[in-house]
């Protein structure tokens, strides 16, 4: 179900011919940051993602809001079809899901120059 509602609303995206939301890894935002001379890393932190059914809401109603701009009536019937029994499904779940995947914090610091 998490996996379901994580996609749902990305593949809507995608096929209304939206940009899909994407994360930025940390060692990519590391190397950009090691780029700028200026600027430097005072600490970074992982956390592990958890998902609650407060956050799987939130993904169910970008889900919709995006699949009401499937311009293909009956796609865009199917994909609000798949969504109301994710939503309903979602109803019956308590709990959090701990996930693979990491969120995280960078502190950086910008030299001011005179």
């Amino acid at each position: 179900m998490v996996l379901d509602i994580e996609s749902v609303g990305e593949s809507a995206a995608f096929i209304s011919g939206e940009s899909t939301y994407r994360e930025l890894p940390l060692i990519w935002v590391l190397r950009q940051l090691q780029r700028m001379p200026d600027w430097s890393v005072v600490a970074t932190k992982e956390f592990q993602m958890k998902l609650s059914s407060k956050s799987l809401k939130k993904q169910i109603n970008y889900a919709k809001r995006t699949a009401k701009r499937i311009v293909d009536a009956e796609f865009q019937k199917a994909f609000l079809t798949r969504i109301k029994h994710l939503e309903d499904e979602l109803r019956s779940w308590s709990g959090k899901h701990t996930t693979n995947a990491k969120n995280y914090a960078i502190v950086a610091k910008r030299r001011i120059t005179e």
